[in-house]
């Protein structure tokens, strides 16, 4: 039998996730004012993901993240594609579940995926080139593929870019600079949070402004 998939303080995250359906404002907040790798920003994912109304919503490596955009897919009435290749499901709620295609793998799964390549994607949060190891031509290899599948307008959020020892700030830095459909920022804390913006054409469709000022 395999052994049950272990993450970042995992007593603490089964405590947390005890008898939830969706994570609440509560523990989304109290996770924020955490202090390991991703906390600073999980509300700015929920945050690009609700003001884009995603609902086609994608996530590679698994984390707290994980229950933060799964509650976004679940309010905008969405689809959520999450992939690792440790099982880590059992920790997700039959609310989650719902909304949640998980794939149990690696990052092929989700690139070959029949719905998103009908539809698309409108946000996608890569959290899985944290390594001295990673080359940075697989770093590239991995968003040429994601970005093919973006609408216009989408965003993709990727982790860990101010790391000098990891290529994928470098990887990223270059990919955009030579792609003019892309916009690069990054969120300067918590390690780094890239955002990009694709604005080239898209068969996809686009992400269009949907909220209105009251």
């Amino acid at each position: 039998m395999n052994e049950k998939a272990i993450m970042h303080r995992q007593e603490d995250v089964e405590t947390d996730l005890e008898g939830h359906r969706l994570i609440s404002d509560e523990l989304l907040f109290r996770w924020y004012n955490d202090s390991y790798s991703t906390s600073k920003h999980l509300l700015a994912l929920y945050s690009v993901a609700r003001g884009l109304r995603a609902r086609s919503i994608v996530e590679v490596g698994f984390g707290r993240s994980t229950f933060v955009l799964a509650r976004a897919a679940a309010e905008n009435e969405g689809r959520f594609v999450t992939c690792d290749n440790r099982d880590f499901q059992y920790l997700l709620s039959s609310e989650e579940r719902s909304v949640t295609d998980y794939k149990l793998g690696f990052s092929n799964l989700v690139w070959s995926d029949e719905t998103l390549n009908r539809v698309g994607i409108d946000m996608a949060f890569l959290d899985y080139f944290s390594s001295e190891e990673v080359d940075p031509q697989f770093v590239k290899s991995e968003l040429k593929q994601c970005i093919a599948l973006l609408k216009t307008n989408a965003v993709i959020a990727v982790h860990d870019v101010f790391v000098d020892r990891y290529s994928v700030g470098k990887a990223l830095r270059s990919l955009c600079r030579w792609n003019r459909h892309l916009e690069y920022s990054v969120l300067p804390y918590n390690y780094g949070l890239g955002l990009i913006r694709y604005t080239g054409p898209s068969k996809y469709g686009m992400i269009s402004e949907s909220w209105t000022k009251q």
